[in-house]
């Protein structure tokens, strides 16, 4: 009797630690009513825990291969993020570029963890990567006691996959490149905008603060808008530019072209003198 107990024990203590993890989560507002038929779900807590339904990752390319081991071509699944609103957008954008690597489009799920059928779809294709990233998830409290050893820097990521032959796709690869000749000659035929997303949702635009109406004609007088991210942001700031242009996006589906601007990306723009 104490052997079954045991194992009985043993058996539901995981399955209330991945209730807790989810338990944890607060989701941001916003997002449209969506439904799948077969899922792939991506937990992240405030704390950098990252796991799916079943499992804790303990390195970034746990995700992708998670991703995977369950694809199902009969019934391929939709990538659900299911991310804490006040988690470090930094660490959020290492898991994009994660999932990137196998999917290109992902749903950042909102609303309410426990019943949530709201969420953001969203395409990948600038944070295509072209290497699987075997190091380990740091906990932010690992994270918070390195960056006092160490300043925090930032990397250049390899340029983006192939995609399918759309203008705007076939540029962000052009911009990946860093060939100042061939990313003039695009912007040459294109009418084009940047904007930045600031702490607390911040949005500035040629270095002040826009409200919603300045945003909304940004978007529709320019093919192209390059959203540019200031260190210190949440992902819940990420999460509220991305509602606004969707929002914007099914009002008018001539809207500009969204296209984000990591990090890595926009030192990489500026080592080789190209302005956007």
């Amino acid at each position: 009797m104490k052997k079954i107990l045991s194992v009985l024990i043993l058996l539901i203590l995981p399955i209330s630690s991945f209730s807790q993890i989810k338990d944890s989560i607060a989701l941001p507002e916003g997002g449209k009513e969506v439904s799948f038929y077969a899922t792939t779900n991506i937990y992240v807590t405030k704390n950098q825990n990252v796991s799916t339904d079943n499992k804790t990752f303990r390195y970034f390319d746990d995700i992708s291969n998670s991703i995977i081991n369950q694809f199902d071509y009969s019934n391929p699944p939709r990538v659900l993020l299911y991310a804490d609103k006040n988690t470090r957008f930094e660490f959020i954008e290492r898991i994009k570029k994660e999932i990137a690597l196998v999917d290109k489009k992902l749903y950042l799920m909102t609303d309410n963890i426990g019943n949530s059928s709201k969420g953001i779809p969203i395409y990948l294709n600038s944070l295509l990567g072209v290497h699987k990233n075997s190091s380990h998830i740091l906990t932010l409290e690992q994270v918070l006691r390195n960056e006092k050893l160490n300043a925090t820097k930032y990397k250049y990521t390899p340029p983006p996959k192939p995609l399918p032959n759309v203008w705007y796709h076939d540029f962000e690869n052009i911009i990946y490149s860093g060939n100042k000749k061939n990313i003039d000659s695009i912007l040459e035929k294109k009418s084009y905008s940047s904007i930045r997303l600031k702490p607390e949702k911040n949005i500035a635009y040629n270095g002040k603060n826009i409200d919603l109406d300045l945003l909304k004609e940004i978007f529709t007088k320019n093919d192209i808008v390059f959203l540019k991210f200031d260190y210190h942001l949440i992902y819940d700031d990420y999460v509220f530019i991305i509602n606004q242009y969707s929002e914007l996006k099914k009002l008018n589906k001539e809207a500009a072209y969204l296209i984000e601007i990591p990090y890595d990306l926009e030192y990489l723009l500026k080592d080789k003198q190209i302005k956007i």
